[in-house]
């Protein structure tokens, strides 16, 4: 007699609980009365493998040994139609969320994953998987633009335009220059704050403008900013913060001005400077003005 070959015990029950557990979900899902959703969302930054978990629940829970903290966070509908561009999820967190304060002076370098997990009772989904596109501000909230997964086949592939000044962010892949470089940052203490001026002493040691265009950024992470002023031993950063105070420590980095002589003489970083300095004036082949 030929014999049947089954599926192994684990197998069998981990399928079975799959099953169950999908059954269980749509069941509460469904209901009017019994339906007690809440949802997960798992932040993930492949470059550096940098975690952010968060729900929208008032307590913490655990979910593939990965704690998701509860914080103010939510979500728009999720609409998808057929411009897969266009198939985006909006969610809006505080001002003061981790994840968003990473962003608010940088961009988004390499892929952020975004996975939604939906949650009834102890019955898990995966709701949305996707990629960060953009983080935008508002006075008192962050909002968090995602796209699906598939929108990627749309897009164009990856191009630069020619300029004579560098278009290359200071401290990104490209530009080469590393925030961990002590070279180019300074701890402190602040001495006094009035609005979006700064003192600290630590400034004074650098000669004036050093850290024009930098980032200014509290050690308790209660302030994240573009330093757009700096004369002695007083900077200005971009918008006053009501919740850093004298005596905070921070890190301060150097600014760039974008031109080939400070990439030279100040980075040591000729060789990765992304502009064009020998674009001519006018095209060679027609004669039209180059912009």
């Amino acid at each position: 007699m030929a014999s049947i070959e089954l599926a192994g015990t684990s197998q069998i029950i981990s399928y079975c609980s799959a099953n169950l557990i999908n059954r269980n979900y749509l069941l509460a899902e469904r209901s009017d009365a019994e339906g007690q959703p809440i949802e997960l969302y798992y932040f993930l930054n492949t470059l550096d493998s940098t975690v952010w978990s968060y729900n929208n629940s008032d307590s913490i829970i655990v979910y593939n040994d990965v704690t998701y903290l509860p914080v103010l966070i939510r979500r728009k509908d999720i609409q998808l139609n057929s411009n897969v561009l266009k198939s985006q999820v909006e969610i809006e967190v505080h001002l003061s969320n981790p994840f968003a304060r990473c962003y608010i002076q940088e961009p988004i370098e390499g892929i952020v994953q975004l996975i939604i997990y939906r949650q009834h009772y102890n019955s898990y989904v995966t709701y949305w998987k996707g990629y960060v596109a953009t983080v935008k501000f508002r006075p008192k909230i962050g909002i968090i633009l995602a796209n699906l997964k598939t929108s990627s086949l749309k897009r164009f592939g990856l191009m630069r335009k020619f300029q004579r000044s560098c278009g290359l962010p200071l401290y990104s892949t490209w530009c080469g220059i590393s925030k961990e470089d002590s070279n180019y940052y300074v701890d402190g203490t602040i001495n006094f704050i009035n609005g979006t001026t700064i003192d600290a002493t630590i400034f004074g040691t650098k000669e004036d403008g050093w850290f024009k265009g930098g980032i200014f950024k509290t050690d308790n992470g209660n302030c994240l900013q573009r330093i757009v002023y700096h004369i002695g031993t007083e900077i200005k950063i971009g918008r006053s913060v009501s919740a850093i105070s004298a005596g905070n420590t921070f890190r301060a980095w150097a600014g760039c001005n974008h031109a080939q002589s400070t990439c030279d003489t100040k980075f040591d970083n000729k060789l990765n400077y992304g502009g064009q300095l020998y674009t001519p004036d006018k095209n060679p082949f027609t004669g039209d003005p180059i912009a």
